[in-house]
């Protein structure tokens, strides 16, 4: 429920490991910017928490959030279900390949 394109925010310049956030501690807020996690956020509301979210992330976490919000992020990365199946072993994978 973001809109594409570049988002304008400063990028977090720590070292990696002194940032202040990461995705693996912020995905539990994720759900405020996709249809049926929280639609009761103002549009203004929901974009100030995402170029919040951005800022404490490490730049190259910031820029993946960006790709995936605007739905590229395959166009930078190679991913497949083979891929992330060898990422992710203990997974138990059901469904369609």
């Amino acid at each position: 429920m973001l809109p594409e394109g570049e988002v304008p925010f400063e990028k977090n310049d720590v070292p990696v490991g002194t940032d202040h956030t990461s995705l693996r501690k912020e995905w539990r807020n994720l759900y405020h910017f996709v249809k049926g996690g929280n639609d009761s956020l103002s549009k203004t509301r929901r974009e100030s928490m995402f170029i919040q979210m951005l800022e404490g992330l490490h730049p190259q976490e910031a820029d993946i959030l960006c790709l995936v919000k605007d739905k590229k992020l395959e166009a930078k990365y190679k991913l497949s279900r083979s891929v992330v199946e060898q990422a992710y072993p203990d997974i138990q994978w059901g469904g369609r390949s």
